[in-house]
């Protein structure tokens, strides 16, 4: 029985993450509300905030926290050079292919930057914990995080405000080179 109730939740969190990401595509993140993000999602307002009492800005951060996991993670503790470019690669078309997150996420970063501050810090305490939890050296943890950060601000820029080398294969190769002179390689 915990495992249908459970099961229902998983369904429940994952449409509700989906109406927020459908309704940004068609609209600016600061348009949406929760009583449409319900409606898409075929649920209540209540039961959205019984899952997400931060509301919309609640969901966006799950579904960023998500893509975080899926995309980032695996590169922290990546060792081979030829496994970086494909995880950099990686990340690189997370951004494009959810461009209307990112987009809502720098919406909702600008119109509340205490929240922003929030995810930031928070996002420190999930690598952290991932690097301490894989074996990485500690003592690499913040040069880690200060590669990602530069990473994702170069990916942001390309994608979203202007082009910084010709093609992807040369900004992952501007990322591996960079990554590698941050870390110390």
């Amino acid at each position: 029985m915990d495992r249908v109730i459970e099961r229902d939740k998983d369904k429940k969190i994952q449409s509700i993450k989906q109406g927020l990401t459908d309704l940004i595509a068609q609209f600016d993140y600061q348009d949406v509300t929760i009583r449409q993000i319900a409606k898409r999602a075929g649920t209540s307002v209540g039961i959205i905030y019984h899952y997400f009492p931060k509301g919309k800005q609640g969901i966006l951060v799950s579904i960023y926290e998500d893509a975080f996991k899926e995309t980032v993670f695996p590169y922290l503790i990546e060792s081979q050079p030829e496994q970086l470019g494909e995880r950099f690669k990686s990340h690189l078309d997370n951004h494009r292919e959810n461009w209307q997150i990112y987009r809502a996420l720098d919406q909702a970063m600008i119109a509340d930057r205490e929240s922003f501050d929030e995810i930031r810090e928070d996002r420190h305490r999930q690598l952290k914990s991932f690097a301490t939890e894989n074996g990485y050296p500690v003592e690499k943890i913040d040069a880690w995080i200060t590669a990602y950060n530069v990473i994702d601000a170069l990916i942001h820029r390309h994608l979203f405000v202007d082009k910084i080398t010709k093609s992807d294969q040369s900004l992952v190769e501007l990322i591996q080179k960079l990554y590698s002179s941050i870390m110390g390689g």
